[in-house]
């Protein structure tokens, strides 16, 4: 006679040892469509396979600005001397779409604002996930959905006041998507634990100042959507600043 232990299926040890991906942010309807086990695993393979080249080239990129920062010339590498002293070496031209771009709007990926880009006749549109949307985890995430339906042909909506909006141009704009920026809790501590050249080159990279001797005061950089401004000013309107990112858009 068979036992119920036989028919237990077996634990994989790589499978809850090796590298892996846990997702903290509030699961909502279809986010399940962006976030597939295959596109985690993916960024898994791609986080475990670069992320030290990637610290590394940071950490060189870091180091040469402070090198150049203290006074060092910044000449070109030699290694690349072959190129230029080609007169015939060319880059690569633009990709398909993207050689007129004469016309390019820039705007949210919420349904809505998706749906009046890709009917607006522009060019090219920047699908802005970072300075024009919120980067909230619904945002974000519901952002992707909007574009998954978008390029499908598959993509609607209707306001809260029965207005329905769909995609109606017979030519669509080229979607450039411009991804958010997350700042993860590791990130935060790897900057705290930076040596004082890195850590205080970092800050400056955040700081906007005045030349030496110059009467004006110093700008603490500190909240990116206010922006830098002297003291005793207003901050800047940073919803006025995305109506205007967002010009063409709208309604």
């Amino acid at each position: 006679m068979s036992t119920a232990t036989a028919e237990r299926p077996q634990t994989t040890t790589a499978q809850q040892t090796g590298p892996r991906i846990e997702v903290l942010g509030e699961a909502f309807d279809r986010s399940g469509e962006i976030l597939t086990p295959e596109a985690l695993q993916f960024l898994t393979d791609l986080h475990h396979r670069f992320a030290g080249v990637r610290h590394d080239r940071l950490a060189d990129r870091q180091r040469r600005r402070y090198e150049i920062g203290n006074g060092r010339d910044p000449k070109f590498r030699e290694d690349t001397r072959s190129i230029r002293d080609d007169a015939s070496w060319r880059v690569a031209g633009p990709g398909p779409g993207l050689e007129d771009r004469r016309v390019e709007i820039t705007g949210p990926t919420d349904p809505k604002m998706t749906i009046n880009a890709l009917n607006s006749g522009a060019r090219v549109w920047l699908a802005d996930q970072e300075d024009a949307t919120s980067p909230t985890w619904r945002n974000v995430i519901g952002g992707q959905l909007s574009l998954f339906d978008a390029i499908r042909g598959q993509l609607s909506y209707t306001s809260p006041e029965g207005k329905q909006y769909e995609v109606t141009a017979e030519r669509t704009p080229t979607i450039v998507m411009r991804r958010s920026r997350v700042i993860a809790s590791s990130s935060r501590s790897q900057a705290a634990s930076m040596p004082p050249s890195r850590s205080g080159e970092a800050s400056a990279a955040r700081r906007c100042s005045t030349s030496r001797g110059s009467r004006m005061p110093r700008c603490a950089y500190t909240r990116r959507r206010t922006g830098c401004r002297p003291a005793g000013q207003a901050p800047i309107d940073s919803i006025a600043a995305r109506r205007r990112i967002a010009i063409g858009l709208t309604r």
